[in-house]
């Protein structure tokens, strides 16, 4: 992420890893919080829904997640939600693509179907949750390991 004050910081150290130590617990933070949730809508979501539901569903509720992270990252850097207009056209690049592969024949393709407004609602409520979860981590993280002052 691009940052204000980067050329006045001096270079990192050899010996220090490339991936800061914040940045480092906040990806595994993420993995974990993203495989219990796909998991969990994986197992319900089958029960009610069937396989195909449960399968699109849940990988809907991965890019949903995996778009999210992106801004959680970001805030470890203090960049704002709409500050990268490249990173936001990206995004919603991704979740249409989503649409696309849930709501026209490329679902044949990748055995899925399509999604209810309800179960959409479902999906984004839990990838909403994940998001603000994932960024109360972020902050608490931005703030425990200051490393390069940023």
């Amino acid at each position: 992420p691009k940052s204000q004050n980067v050329m006045n910081r001096p270079p990192r150290k050899p010996s220090e890893h490339i991936l800061s130590k914040d940045l480092q617990v906040l990806t595994v933070f993420n993995g974990l919080l993203l495989a219990v949730a796909a998991t969990a809508l994986f197992f319900v979501t089958s029960k009610y829904f069937g396989l195909r539901e449960a399968r699109t569903l849940t990988v809907t509720l991965i890019v949903l997640i995996e778009a999210a992270y992106v801004q959680s990252v970001r805030e470890l850097y203090n960049q704002k939600l709409f500050s990268n207009k490249w990173v936001v056209l990206s995004v919603i690049g991704v979740v249409l693509l989503q649409v696309i592969a849930v709501h026209t024949a490329l679902r044949k393709i990748f055995k899925f179907t399509a999604l209810t407004f309800q179960q959409w609602v479902y999906v984004l409520i839990i990838a909403i949750i994940v998001y603000y979860v994932s960024l109360i981590v972020s902050k608490f993280l931005s703030k425990l390991y200051e490393p390069h002052k940023r």
